[in-house]
């Protein structure tokens, strides 16, 4: 009885944490943030930018809610919008960022739904390549009207394509190698937390194995997965507008096929293992926005902090609820550097 006492008073805790931060971000928005906004930005241009950033994020959520439906998992709207907000949200407490964040965010996907945990890191994993391709795609037609394309570059993409393709081919072979390179650095999490059990070999393997076969499942509905492209595209032009106003707003008006090719560029700087890839997206954003806008520092900087706070500050204590109330403990201990048995 004491124990669970304890831990409904631990999560009732984090709860009024977390709501502590909203109306703390709220009260900082209302005091100081219309004191501190460039000339040019007024509430109704912040209010368009967080709606569109709305707009971005819930498009992906929906997404995830498509290519779990694929895997036999039905989850409602709101419900998946949710669940991609906790994610984010998650991507911030990961050690070492994005890079470490999919396990992390398979789990929370896990709790919150039916799903399997393969499923759900099969969905993760699903969503965030789609969006890399999309946002690929929409980068060479963005910028093929505006800037000269280099040689090497029509040749390095093809290459890729033929490596993926090959690798696809020989995946039987590849999730054997994989399972073993994940298994070792998991099996040593295991033995430094005493209250785990490492797992073996096998047992990692065959959880690969599961992965595999449910992106190769949602590979086999390409009408389904066409609707899955389409929600990502439309949020990734959202995200564009977002940056496109705040641009705009700051006196640097750029045309919006630019603005459209330059943000999927930034993403590389996401992998920096810092939380959500903060410095690394913002300083890869505004170089890209000198070098391929003409855009001024001063002004690039400007626009690049409204928009990351429209998409990424401002609903980051939204996530952190969603995460709460999803069920996202063990994900979230996870994120943290523990071992849910969960996974182990």
């Amino acid at each position: 009885m004491r124990t669970l006492v304890a831990g409904v008073t631990g999560v009732g805790a984090k709860r009024a944490v977390a709501v502590g931060v909203v109306v703390a971000a709220a009260l900082a928005l209302v005091t100081v943030g219309p004191l501190s906004l460039p000339s040019g930005v007024d509430a109704r241009t912040v209010g368009l930018m967080l709606v569109l950033a709305f707009v971005a994020l819930s498009c992906r959520g929906i997404a995830l809610r498509g290519v779990l439906d694929i895997l036999g998992t039905r989850v409602g709207p709101l419900r998946a919008i949710g669940v991609f907000l906790a994610t984010t949200f998650l991507g911030c407490l990961a050690p070492c960022g994005k890079a470490a964040a999919g396990p992390v965010n398979g789990l929370l996907v896990s709790s919150a739904t039916e799903a399997r945990y393969e499923q759900s890191l099969a969905a993760v994993v699903t969503v965030d390549l789609t969006v890399s391709v999309v946002g690929l795609t929409l980068a060479l037609a963005g910028l093929g009207g505006t800037v000269r394309p280099d040689p090497r570059a029509l040749v390095v993409l093809p290459l890729l394509a033929l490596l993926v393709l090959a690798a696809w081919r020989v995946r039987d072979r590849l999730v054997e190698v994989v399972g073993r390179c994940v298994a070792v650095p998991v099996r040593l999490v295991g033995r430094v937390v005493p209250s785990k059990t490492p797992p073996s070999t096998e047992s990692v393997t065959e959880r690969v194995e599961g992965v595999v076969e449910s992106v190769e499942l949602v590979a086999r509905s390409p009408r389904r997965l066409a609707g899955v492209v389409l929600f990502v595209a439309v949020g990734q032009v959202a995200a564009a507008a977002c940056l496109w106003l705040a641009l705009d707003a700051v006196g640097s008006a750029v045309s919006f096929p630019l603005v459209l090719g330059v943000l999927p560029l930034s993403g590389i700087g996401s992998l920096v293992p810092s939380p959500g890839g903060t410095a690394g997206v913002e300083a890869a954003l505004v170089g890209l926005l000198v070098s391929f806008a003409g855009v001024a520092v001063p002004p690039a900087s400007a626009a690049v902090l409204l928009y990351r706070t429209a998409t990424f500050w401002a609903p980051l204590p939204v996530g952190g609820l969603s995460a709460l109330a999803l069920g996202g403990r063990d994900a979230i201990s996870a994120a943290r550097g523990s071992v849910p048995e969960t996974v182990a």
